[in-house]
């Protein structure tokens, strides 16, 4: 198995999603993986300042998770794993939104 980093993928207008495979040649492209890892972004320079939403939708909906502003001693994330089904997630059906410009997330797979 391969665990692969798709970068940070940060929300420069709140409101308007990006998609997790925002940093790729080709965003809409399936990426099709067996885990997904979405981490909130920490650090001096890259650390958000609100909350950030997780869809599977680009417009509408509910998320499905949200990351909490990171602390000290906390670094928020969520995650979905499907062993049964290698290949069975694409990281190109989830969506991120932020509560403040230039919030995001870490965002990782692994692929079989």
């Amino acid at each position: 198995m391969a665990w692969k980093s798709l970068g940070a993928v940060v929300v420069p207008v709140p409101g308007v999603r990006q998609r997790l495979t925002a940093n790729q040649a080709a965003p809409a492209a399936r990426v099709g993986c067996e885990a997904l890892l979405i981490q909130a972004m920490t650090g001096v320079q890259a650390g958000n300042v609100g909350r950030v939403y997780i869809y599977d939708v680009q417009a509408g909906g509910a998320p499905m998770a949200v990351l909490a502003i990171p602390t000290a001693n906390t670094i928020p994330s969520a995650s979905a794993t499907i062993p049964a089904a290698p290949g069975g997630l694409n990281m190109a059906d989830y969506w991120l939104d932020a509560d403040s410009p230039g919030d995001g997330a870490y965002v990782s797979y692994i692929r079989p």
